[in-house]
């Protein structure tokens, strides 16, 4: 192993990793994903347009009596939740699940909306594009908001009989009127999950392509082998398939598993995964199998089983002796167990000045 090019590898994993813009395609750092965003051709609600702060405890507490007292549905996904947000009438929050501020593409989402009885007479609730994971998949039917017990005009909270399953990076919530009037939209985004990404790493084998030529040491030509120890790593692309052991874990239920939130789903489970490699240079030539590992997010170590065609001797071996003209050659595979790193592709296109998505 080259220890000057391990360490020159490792101190460029490590600058690509620091910058901090550098995050998952369509994310950033903003505190704003996986949470509510102002909806495009909407302004904030004025002061006035506000409950007061006894009303805002009521909502609170309507809410977190609505999610305790809730039969959860089961989530799909594995890895999915069930979250409860509470609007007022004004559109504003009041009320979401403890805990489970950020919110990812697949889990349960439960809307309801906190106003007086009045109100919710003409109001309605909904998030009319809900796109679906695959195809096999069935759409969950929006139905109607479940019917309230009026009590004058107290406030009350209308409730989602069913929760929404959503696989897009932002959802719109909206409030019409029974003649479909726009009251108020509302903009969700979504933290993304991803089945794995395309990553460029290095390796160190010793299955090398190797030159025979003849030496003579007095006795007459010898075979022998030519080894070049200065070449360095093997540089290789991979596939790495993020959350391994859940897929094991869904052999034997009705779950799936629709991969990881790469910015907040960092447990072992999450960060080990399946690598196939192939070489850049002679990728018919060299191939790959093996675990991976998240030492930080996008850089990886890898144990691979390395198989590659290399040049071998063919009806003869090293020192033997040889008079003719060729030395008898054929390809033949090899296979080893090669550590190597691995750094995502969408930090060096970052740190080479191109886009990152």
């Amino acid at each position: 192993m080259d220890i000057k090019l391990l360490i020159h590898f490792v101190a460029l994993c490590t600058a690509l990793y620091l910058p901090s813009t550098v995050t998952a395609d369509n994310h950033s750092d903003d505190s704003d994903i996986g949470g509510l965003i102002g909806a495009p051709g909407t302004t904030d609600a004025s002061d006035a347009d506000t409950l007061d702060s006894s009303q805002i405890l009521s909502c609170y507490q309507e809410g977190e009596i609505w999610e305790k007292g809730s039969k959860h549905s089961k989530p799909r996904n594995i890895k999915s939740k069930n979250v409860f947000m509470v609007f007022d009438e004004f559109g504003n929050v009041c009320y979401q699940s403890k805990a489970k501020t950020r919110i990812t593409e697949g889990d349960l989402i439960y809307i309801g909306i906190f106003a007086r009885a009045s109100t919710l007479e003409d109001l309605r609730l909904d998030i009319p594009v809900c796109s679906l994971e695959t195809t096999d998949l069935q759409i969950l039917d929006t139905g109607e908001l479940a019917d309230f017990v009026r009590q004058a005009d107290k406030f009350v909270l209308r409730k989602s009989p069913q929760p929404y399953e959503c696989y897009d990076d932002e959802i719109s919530i909206q409030a019409r009127r029974s003649n479909q009037a726009l009251v108020w939209e509302k903009t969700v985004r979504q933290y993304q999950r991803f089945h794995g990404s395309f990553q460029i790493g290095a390796i160190w084998t010793d299955l090398d392509d190797v030159s025979y030529s003849t030496i003579d040491l007095g006795s007459g030509p010898q075979i022998k082998a030519d080894r070049d120890d200065s070449s360095g790593p093997e540089y290789v692309g991979s596939l790495v398939v993020y959350g391994i052991p859940y897929y094991f874990s869904t052999l034997f239920s009705d779950a799936r598993y629709s991969g990881r939130d790469i910015i907040n789903e960092n447990n072992i489970m999450d960060r080990l995964g399946l690598a196939f490699s192939f070489g850049l240079s002679d990728p018919e030539d060299t191939l790959g199998i093996g675990l991976s590992f998240e030492l930080a997010t996008g850089i990886n170590v890898t144990a691979t089983q390395l198989y590659r065609r290399i040049d071998t001797l063919d009806g003869v071996a090293v020192g033997d002796a040889f008079t003719g003209s060729t030395i008898p050659t054929q390809k033949t595979w090899e296979d080893e167990l090669v550590w190597g790193l691995s750094i995502d592709m969408r930090y060096l296109t970052k740190f080479f000045g191109g886009s990152s998505k």
